[in-house]
């Protein structure tokens, strides 16, 4: 061959035209930086946004302030959003902006000394009235326990409303309860007795500042009533904060100095939450019996449930469990099974524990001899919703648990999180798939990511939220128990019972709970106390649903099975505990 028609090309190397027909698009404008307070969205990281409506649906409207109303429950709108303002007008007449929500977040090195810690600390628990701390009202019917049996006069109660009380020399003080004693004579107002409602169910509290009753308040638990426990106490903390507020007892000089935090009125009236409700004659129906107590832990001090020094946090489910493919079918334990993922809110805050929830469908066992992985889907749902009417925010179909498939959970909705690194003085990004997901992210457990469990695992079931533990008080004893066992090794319970001088007029004992208390019975009582969790629905019929087919199972979040109308009481179940007792992430539902 001629070396004319030899054509010579280097490996490798290829020849392309470049197209410049069409002029570049220019670097969009880098926009002013807004830092400040938002009514949601992601925190302490930079987000662009194009538009106002695009801020709107990311960070929320701006609040002008002033509304008032239970904060506690409803947000905090007392005071105006100034960043979110200036973010409008920016935004009016210009595109491209930058914004950074503020947060509270926490140095590693803060310290109580440092005034460096997040959160807040409403008193702390001790023999003195013008000391703070959380105090609890708890009540219990009043009415004779069984007779015979495992729990011979025993009476079943719950927590039913959490009053945090401030710390100071003058204004300090305390919410107690007044009437006739549990004993039947009558008593001045005092804290850990037994004190008796009257036939409606309505108690009397006397507030209580440097010592000195300020203010006297009849309430009971039915938010039908006038008197409804949320409707006649304080439910603004910022009015407690002396440093920003003069609010005023009524016809007194004296700041206000408590409010009132969880109530879980559905816990006292229901009686179609068999797991929940108290035992006995409900509220709407009769006397009460009720006293109000410290809540600290009694084998911890340090832990007070008015302590929520704590940095802002990511709410997060429980991890998601597979299904038992044992053989053994009477000895199920959910704490045994695998974890498979957990969900985690891309943002700390409140926002998204107020905002969705997440059911999982579509659950299906594997149909290929070759794919052994069977598939589902997670739907993100709007908190407030209820099967009948759900109203669907993400929808994410065919995922699997097999890191190798494109539909693989974690690549389809994300797994990666953002964290502040002091060392560096910058943000790092930790994850392997970019989140899709506006709301959530996927958790993986290790052994799953990394392919090693059995592949026909499928969620199966989920760790609820955290409460605290059961407990029992028993006349004629010194120590509290669970309820399953009252030795007083087995406490750690957030009731402390251990200074005679905080709980009771005898060595530890619940003042007014000797023989004789609840409807004349002779012999020594106890009366146990099942501390608030979300109610869970058992049965298809449960929540009046329109077809059984399309109830799903697990938390319920209507005011009663025959009342499928959300329940504000959800967002005191889902708040974060005491500082040090927040690990939803552990496979159990009781806190020790």
């Amino acid at each position: 061959m001629s070396e004319r028609k030899f054509k010579f090309v280097s490996p490798g190397v290829f020849i392309n035209e470049i197209d410049n027909s069409e002029i570049p698009r220019e670097p969009g404008a880098i926009g002013p930086l807004v830092i400040g307070r938002m009514l949601k969205g992601p925190a302490m990281t930079p987000v662009r946004v194009e538009s106002f409506a695009e801020f709107v649906d990311v960070f929320g409207a701006p609040v002008p302030g002033g509304r008032s109303g239970d904060v506690w429950r409803e947000g905090n709108m007392t005071s105006p959003t100034y960043a979110a303002y200036a973010a409008q007008a920016w935004l009016r007449n210009n595109s491209t902006l930058n914004v950074v929500r503020v947060l509270g977040e926490e140095d590693p090195n803060a310290t109580e000394a440092n005034g460096g810690r997040a959160g807040w600390n409403f008193g702390s628990i001790s023999a003195t009235d013008t000391e703070g701390g959380a105090w609890g009202l708890f009540v219990w019917p009043s009415a004779s326990g069984p007779t015979t049996g495992d729990n011979v006069h025993q009476v079943t109660g719950t927590l039913a409303a959490i009053f945090y009380c401030a710390n100071d020399e003058t204004a300090g003080g305390r919410i107690i309860l007044s009437g006739t004693t549990g004993t039947g004579h009558q008593s001045q107002a005092r804290g850990s007795t037994l004190i008796k409602s009257d036939s409606n169910g309505e108690f009397v509290a006397s507030i209580t500042a440097g010592g000195s009753q300020v203010d006297k308040i009849r309430f009971n638990f039915n938010p039908n009533s006038d008197r409804f426990v949320r409707k006649v106490f304080n439910t603004d903390p910022t009015l407690a904060n002396s440093a920003i507020s003069t609010a005023k007892f009524p016809g007194t000089t004296t700041n206000i100095n408590y409010f009132l935090g969880e109530t879980f009125e559905r816990h006292v009236n229901q009686t179609d939450f068999a797991e929940l409700a108290i035992t006995g004659t409900v509220q709407t129906a009769g006397t009460l019996m009720g006293a109000v107590m410290p809540l600290r832990n009694d084998q911890n001090t340090e832990q007070e449930q008015g302590d929520q020094r704590q940095a802002a946090s990511k709410a997060s489910t429980g991890w998601y469990i597979s299904q038992d493919l044992g053989s053994n079918t009477t000895g199920f334990k959910p704490e045994n099974m695998q974890k498979l993922f957990r969900f985690e809110a891309v943002s700390a805050g409140e926002s998204t524990m107020r905002e969705i929830k997440i059911s999982i469908t579509n659950i299906t066992a594997p149909t290929s001899d070759f794919d052994p992985y069977g598939t589902f889907s997670v739907i993100v749902r709007r908190l407030s919703d209820n099967d009948n009417r759900p109203v669907v925010i993400e929808r994410y179909d065919n995922l699997s648990l097999n890191p190798a498939d494109k539909n693989y959970i974690a690549r389809e909705i994300g797994d990666q999180y953002v964290e502040y690194q002091t060392s560096e003085g910058a943000n790092r990004t930790y994850g392997n798939y970019p989140n899709k997901s506006r709301y959530i992210r996927v958790a993986m457990n290790e052994d799953v990511d990394r392919a090693v469990t059995n592949p026909e695992y499928l969620p199966f079931g989920v760790f609820g939220p955290i409460k605290y533990r059961d407990f029992a008080i028993v006349s004629g004893a010194a120590s509290f128990g669970t309820l399953s066992n009252p030795a007083a090794t087995s406490r750690h319970v957030m009731v402390d019972g251990g200074d005679q001088s905080l709980f009771g007029v005898v060595g530890g004992h619940l003042g007014g709970i000797g023989a004789g208390v609840l409807s004349g019975a002779a012999t020594a009582q106890q009366l146990a106390v099942v501390m608030p969790s979300l109610p869970v629905r058992i049965s298809s019929s449960d929540g009046s649903p329109n077809s059984p087919k399309n109830i799903y199972f697990g938390a319920y979040t209507g005011k009663a099975f025959s009342d499928n109308r959300f329940s504000t009481e959800v967002i005191d179940l889902l708040r974060a505990r005491a500082q040090g007792l927040n690990d939803s992430k552990s496979p159990t539902t009781n806190l020790d």
